[in-house]
């Protein structure tokens, strides 16, 4: 399930070939999403390395934010190329979100295959 968000990422990109959406849409997305990935990793560890378990807190509330607003502007930025990219954008990005929260779930609170 860890890596459910990338193979659906994988699999839109013949689907945006496919109905003619273009591809600036998916490429900052999938750009961006593939940067992200590699955000929640890191804010653990910084979180862990807190003394203050409310500073830890707050760095974990931070990245949560960052992502988001992230991958939000990206929407805009592809709709400001091309509304056919924005709109393909904002949907491939519902979809990765998505599955990426139902590995979380599935996975459970406290897997630590994601530490490095």
């Amino acid at each position: 399930m860890r890596w459910l968000d990338l193979a659906a990422l994988a699999l839109a990109l013949p689907i945006f070939v496919a109905a003619g959406v273009p591809l600036v849409g998916w490429g900052l997305v999938a750009g961006v999403w593939l940067a992200l990935r590699l955000l929640p990793a890191w804010l653990r560890r910084r979180a862990a390395a807190a003394d203050d378990p409310r500073r830890g807190t707050m760095v974990l509330a931070a990245g949560m934010m960052i992502r988001v607003w992230t991958l939000a502007l990206t929407i805009f930025a592809a709709g400001a190329i091309h509304r056919e990219a924005g709109l393909g954008a904002a949907l491939l990005s519902i979809v990765l979100v998505t599955l990426n929260l139902l590995g979380l779930m599935l996975r459970g609170p406290f897997d630590r295959t994601e530490t490095r």
